[in-house]
């Protein structure tokens, strides 16, 4: 403090961080989820860049477009939310994409397909355009709220991990399930190997 201004030294949410994502092969930057907001932060500069604020509602899940050009997010509301990571514009939304909530969410490298999840247990398919957003498919498998969504580097392949013990792993262009992994935990995160021939999981055991 002194006498003609308030200088912020340092920031941080005020409840838990859900999701951190950089984007593609940059990272000096990264964003952050939890109540109420999304973050980007300098990684370099250890700085908050900028703030998304949505009031009363928690973002579950954060990820970039390959491109760079959007913050996609998952919100407790139900909505699918993407914004600018410049100036924090929202660009579209996507409402009652989950009915109980969007927990996940990830996007294909060309950007025109995105898939989420939700606390029913669902997987759903989207096709992104910049005039609509429209749903391609539903996968119910899953009897628990699903955790983690990834694509593949092809985007080919999707991974969804659950509470309910299960690992699921789907074909993309059929919109059919191709292998289950079971395990005695609650999945909290499913991630494909960078050369893709292997899952990395973590789970609350």
């Amino acid at each position: 403090f002194n006498q003609n201004e308030m200088k912020l030294v340092k920031t941080c949410h005020t409840s838990t961080v859900n999701d951190i994502a950089f984007p593609y092969e940059f990272p000096s930057v990264f964003a952050t989820a939890s109540f109420e907001s999304i973050r980007i932060w300098s990684a370099t500069k250890k700085l908050e860049l900028l703030r998304i604020v949505v009031p009363n509602f928690e973002s579950k899940s954060v990820t970039f477009s390959r491109d760079g050009k959007s913050i996609v997010s998952a919100w407790n509301d139900g909505v699918i939310r993407a914004f600018t990571p410049l100036t924090g514009k929202l660009i579209y939304a996507i409402p009652n994409a989950h009915n109980k909530g969007v927990t996940a969410v990830a996007m294909t490298s060309n950007g025109k397909t995105l898939v989420s999840g939700g606390v029913e247990g669902q997987v759903r398919v989207w096709k992104i355009e910049p005039e609509k957003q429209s749903l391609v498919g539903v996968l119910k498998e899953h009897s628990g709220p699903v955790t983690s969504i990834e694509i593949n580097k092809f985007d080919l392949e999707v991974i969804s991990a659950s509470n309910d013990g299960s690992c699921i792993i789907w074909d993309l262009l059929r919109l059919s399930r191709k292998h289950v992994l079971f395990a005695n935990t609650q999945f909290t995160a499913a991630r494909y190997f960078p050369t893709g021939v292997q899952i990395l999981t973590s789970g609350t055991d």
